[in-house]
C-alpha cells in the first residue's frame, strides 16, 4: 500500500501508522518533489505530475501493483486522480480528511470552496522532462503544532526543519493552484463510480475544526463539511465511512484508527470480499 501525504506532511510524519500497517502489509511512504529531501523537479505541480512521479518512483522500486492508495487531507483528491490515470494500479482507496469539492474552508473568515478559485485554464500533461520551479528563498518554520508532540525529538525537529524550506513552499504555491482546477473539473464532472466495486473507506473527523464567527453559521458550515465528506462514498458502490472523535490530523491523533482503516480495505481487495463484511 502507498500513502499520499497531505501539504507541509513529510513521509516520516506517518511513522506511527507506519509501524501499525507493516505488521500486516508492506507499507510506502514518499516525500513527494520539494518535499523533505526530494527534490523539486518538473513544474507545475498538478496532480497528474504527481501522480506520474510516484508511478514511475514505485517502477523504479521494483514495488508490483495493485496498490491500496491511502490519501490524507490534499493526498485524497491526488489519489482520486491516480485511479483516473492507472486504474489497473488501484486495489483500493482509504481517504483520510481528504479534501472533497463541497467542503469549505475558512479564508479570509469566510467558508470558501476550493474549487471557487479555478480559472477554466487547461491542465497540461505531466512530463518527467526537468522544468523546475524556482523558489524565492527560506521561509521560517514557526512553532511546532501541538499534534507532532507525539513523534520523537528527532522527528519533530526534522519536521521542522523541513517545514521551513524554500522548495516546500514553491512545491505547495502550485499545488494549491492546480489542485481548484481538478475540484472545479470534478464539480462539473462527478467522479462516481470511478472505483467500481473496489473497496473504499472514507475517514472524517467529528470534531468541526472551525472557529464560532459572526460572519457564518458554524452549524451550517459544519454540516456542509460533513454532506461533502460522504459525497466521496459515490466514487465507489463498495464504500463505507468513519465518523471518528478526532481532528485533522488523524495520522498523529489516531493512528490505530487510520492502520485498522487500512487493514480493512486490504483485506476486502485480498479477499474479494465487500466492506459491510468486514466493516
Amino acid at each position: 500500500m502507498v500513502v499520499e501525504t497531505g501539504l507541509e506532511e513529510f513521509a516520516f510524519d506517518w511513522t506511527l501508522v507506519q509501524q501499525r500497517v507493516e505488521k500486516f502489509t508492506r507499507i510506502c511512504t514518499y516525500d513527494r518533489g520539494g518535499y523533505g529531501g526530494s527534490e523539486l523537479d518538473a513544474a507545475p505541480r498538478t496532480f497528474a505530475q504527481i501522480n506520474l512521479e510516484l508511478h514511475e518512483l514505485l517502477r523504479a522500486a521494483g514495488e508490483k501493483p495493485p496498490y491500496v492508495l491511502v490519501g490524507h487531507s490534499f493526498g485524497g483528491p491526488v489519489i482520486r486522480n491516480y485511479a483516473v490515470r492507472y486504474p489497473e494500479e488501484v486495489a483500493g482507496m482509504v481517504l483520510a480528511e481528504s479534501v472533497a469539492e463541497h467542503q469549505p474552508m475558512i479564508l479570509g473568515g469566510k467558508p470558501t470552496l476550493l474549487k471557487d478559485f479555478a480559472s477554466g485554464k487547461a491542465i497540461p500533461e505531466p512530463t518527467l522532462q526537468t522544468s523546475k520551479l524556482h523558489p524565492e528563498g527560506a521561509r521560517p518554520g514557526g512553532p511546532l503544532a501541538r499534534d507532532y508532540a507525539v513523534l520523537p525529538s528527532p522527528l519533530q525537529q526534522l519536521h521542522q526543519r523541513f517545514a521551513g524550506a524554500a522548495a516546500l513552499e514553491a512545491a505547495e504555491n502550485s499545488q494549491r493552484e492546480w489542485s481548484s482546477e481538478y475540484l472545479a473539473q470534478w464539480d462539473r464532472q462527478p467522479q462516481r463510480g470511478l472505483l467500481g466495486t473496489k473497496p473504499l473507506l472514507v475517514i472524517t473527523r467529528a470534531e468541526s475544526g472551525y472557529d464560532a464567527s459572526p460572519n457564518y453559521s458554524l452549524q451550517q458550515v459544519d454540516g456542509q463539511r460533513l454532506r461533502a465528506q460522504t459525497e466521496q462514498l459515490q466514487l465507489s458502490s463498495n464504500s463505507a465511512q468513519w465518523v471518528v472523535p478526532f481532528g485533522h490530523d488523524l495520522h498523529l491523533e489516531a493512528p490505530g484508527i487510520v492502520a485498522a482503516a487500512i487493514h480493512v480495505v486490504v483485506e476486502s481487495a485480498r479477499r474479494h470480499l465487500p466492506l459491510a463484511n468486514l466493516n
